[in-house]
């Protein structure tokens, strides 16, 4: 157990590949740069309290990793949780901005509460193949490639959403329903393989059929 009450601030690698840490606490930590906790297999549960922006590769390849804690943080550098495997359920109630592969590849993810996100960055659901929960009311943009091959997801309500970029919902088998009624630009790609989808609102895309010419 390591216990850094005062530290406000760390930079690139402060605990990269460090194995055998189980518990930390930094209550104070506000910012980290690049590789903060990078390969840390042995951490199961992480909280910190005051963090509000981390840097890439925060806690990526932490593949038993549970449970995570951020109350407060806004923005995740690119693949901040890339690889974390094992953790079920996720809570970012403050976050607004995930970069590249914010959680790719986290394929035991069942729910994620993000109600504040307003970007998704590139890639950042790809194989979270046990998803079926996303809580996201106040996203605007969903970038290339977000919930590729999410094989649990069925509905999709997405109230605010305004752009869905390339190859976002492909493979996604069991997907039935989608609702973005403020959607107006939506990728060729994005419903290849939609095998199931019979329901789209999307009342200001200008072909708002469900036909061979949407997919």
């Amino acid at each position: 157990d390591l216990e850094l009450p005062s530290i406000e601030k760390v930079g690139h690698n402060f605990f990269q590949e460090n194995k055998i840490l189980e518990n930390l606490s930094m209550p104070r930590l506000k910012t980290t740069r690049n590789n903060f906790l990078y390969y840390n297999n042995q951490m199961k549960k992480l909280t910190l309290e005051s963090l509000v922006k981390s840097g890439d590769g925060f806690m990526q390849t932490n593949t038993n990793l549970l449970e995570i804690n951020l109350p407060v943080v806004q923005e995740m550098g690119q693949q901040s949780l890339e690889n974390v495997e094992d953790i079920k359920t996720a809570s970012f109630p403050e976050l607004r901005v995930t970069n590249f592969n914010f959680m790719h590849n986290a394929r035991k993810l069942e729910s994620l509460y993000v109600p504040k996100l307003i970007t998704m960055g590139s890639y950042s659901l790809t194989y979270a193949q046990k998803l079926s929960e996303l809580y996201a009311p106040e996203l605007r943009e969903v970038s290339s490639g977000c919930l590729y091959d999410n094989k649990e997801l069925t509905n999709l309500d997405l109230p605010n959403v305004e752009v869905i970029k390339d190859d976002v919902l492909i493979f996604n088998y069991k997907l039935r329903s989608i609702n973005t009624p403020k959607l107006h630009a939506l990728a060729p790609s994005s419903l290849n393989s939609v095998e199931r989808l019979d329901y789209l609102n999307a009342p200001m895309l200008h072909d708002n059929r469900l036909s061979k010419k949407v997919y």
